[in-house]
């Protein structure tokens, strides 16, 4: 039965290691040599003695590697770093906002809304990644998996933003209690392009 099992995974693998993994002793050194004797091509490891796992378990390591590779990861933004787009510092980490391009060159924004403007004038830009801050929990993630409420982020100055949320109804709840309305980053994107056009 095991060796259907890996004659089966070979066939649509390709991967012609998988047939000789488990044989162990004696009789490992055997199989070895009658496959060679047909012809049939076996790892100088397997004749050595080292255990045949070993390549399933590096085959395994480098797909989880190249699984990992392939997707983005946000990178922390500090306290205090400059926004890329108005050069001002970035003092609330909450509502910070990082785009990472095609060369995984980083550049951080004070804002989403900040970001979302620097997007609509440079709207050739082809970026690999768009992170926001959740302003709940301080965690980045993509722009396009938050929802956007925007409100006065400085009593201050008056400053109204973006502010980014990943759980749905922590973004309902904050527009409610500031007279607006979730919404998505593609809405984000539409209103800065419009503000933009006044």
């Amino acid at each position: 039965m095991k060796r259907a099992l890996r004659t089966a995974i070979r066939r649509v693998l390709r991967i012609p290691f998988l047939s000789w993994a488990p044989y162990s002793g004696p009789r490992r050194a055997q199989r070895a040599c009658e496959e060679a004797a047909r012809g049939v091509g076996v790892p100088a490891s397997d004749r050595a003695g080292v255990r045949g796992r070993a390549p399933v378990w590096l085959l395994f390591g480098l797909g989880v590697v190249l699984i990992a590779c392939s997707s983005v990861q946000p990178v922390p933004i500090k306290h205090g770093a400059t926004c890329y787009r108005c050069r001002r510092p970035i003092e609330d980490l909450k509502m910070a906002a990082e785009i990472i391009d095609q060369n995984h060159q980083v550049y951080t924004y004070r804002t989403a809304g900040c970001m979302a403007k620097y997007l609509t004038e440079h709207a050739e830009e082809n970026p690999l990644a768009v992170f926001v801050t959740d302003s709940v929990s301080g965690k980045m993630l993509n722009a396009t998996s938050a929802l956007y409420v925007r409100a006065t982020v400085d009593p201050r100055t008056s400053e109204r933003d973006f502010v980014a949320f990943s759980n749905v109804q922590q973004a309902v709840a904050f527009a409610r209690d500031n007279n607006g309305s979730a919404i998505d980053w593609a809405a984000v994107m539409a209103h800065t392009r419009s503000a933009k056009g006044d």
